[in-house]
């Protein structure tokens, strides 16, 4: 589990890198056409999602494995239907930024693992 691993790499919740993956691209005739991705690097503290979060999730898109970030990157989410969403990667998980939750001085994101 992810948890395990930051706790083994000795890195603090507020302390912990991911990579951002977002798609580039342009739309043609109301299709998205993806060209490349752009992949950065940001910290955000990154916990377990919780049994409310998980169920606010759409159906299908639920898991146990689902994870909530806060950070001060404005990211995309699947809830927008104008560009895909856009992907992170902690310790080699790849997640995806589902949900956004705005607050003062950060935002809140509920991202689940790709492939679940």
């Amino acid at each position: 589990m992810i948890f395990d691993q930051l706790r083994q790499a000795n890195q603090t919740w507020h302390q912990t890198s991911f990579q951002l993956i977002r798609a580039n691209g342009f739309f043609e005739r109301g299709v998205y056409r993806r060209i490349d991705s752009q992949i950065t690097w940001h910290k955000g503290n990154i916990q377990p999602a919780s049994q409310r979060a998980i169920e606010r999730l759409p159906e299908g898109t639920r898991s146990d494995g689902a994870i909530v970030l806060f950070t001060d990157v404005a990211l995309r989410t699947a809830e927008s239907s104008d560009y895909p969403a856009d992907r992170i990667v902690c310790l080699g998980t790849e997640y995806e930024v589902s949900q956004s939750d705005g607050w003062s001085s950060h935002r809140r994101y509920t991202c689940t693992k790709v492939g679940q």
